[in-house]
């Protein structure tokens, strides 16, 4: 697991830097779960699905979408926002957190997010996380994302 997320975390870093934000598509957590139900249902054999985040496709560790593909989707950039409270024990760089419909949400942090969290946020206090889908295992219903930046309260609406 922490090798998937070392290397998921250093694929997101590379690529991030070449796509633009602007052109991004907001996803609720809702149909966050029901992309990667999606791609698992794609993915035969089960197990863990690997998501090209800044195109919205999923991608398998043995198949990889063409380059038409991501030319197709290029502009498609995945990301959702999601809400939750800061928890008592934040250590690392990494959450976890319980989603309503059995599904674990594993957040991953870059160390500079993690700080600002750990130094900015009160706990328990309401934060939101912006982030691109990284992977999802199917074997043990956990959703993988990678958090690019977080808001405060101050933006809070009461919708999670």
């Amino acid at each position: 697991m922490k090798k998937f997320l070392v290397v998921l975390f250093l694929f997101v870093t590379v690529f991030a830097y070449s796509f633009k934000y602007e052109n991004y598509q907001e996803m609720s957590i809702n149909d966050l779960v029901k992309m990667v139900e999606s791609a698992a249902k794609e993915n035969e054999d089960g197990g863990l699905t690997i998501f090209n985040s800044f195109i919205g496709l999923p991608v398998t560790l043995d198949e990889y979408p063409s380059a038409e593909k991501d030319k197709k989707y290029e502009q498609e950039i995945r990301m959702f926002t999601y809400w939750f409270e800061m928890p008592e024990n934040f250590f690392g760089s990494v959450i976890t957190n319980k989603l309503p419909n059995g599904y674990e949400l594993v957040m991953v942090f870059q160390n500079s997010i993690a700080q600002h969290l750990k130094n900015d946020v009160k706990k328990g206090e309401k934060i939101g996380v912006y982030a691109f889908l990284g992977g999802y295992d199917s074997s043990s219903k956990r959703i993988l994302i990678m958090v690019s930046a977080f808001n405060t309260k101050a933006d809070y609406k009461g919708v999670i």
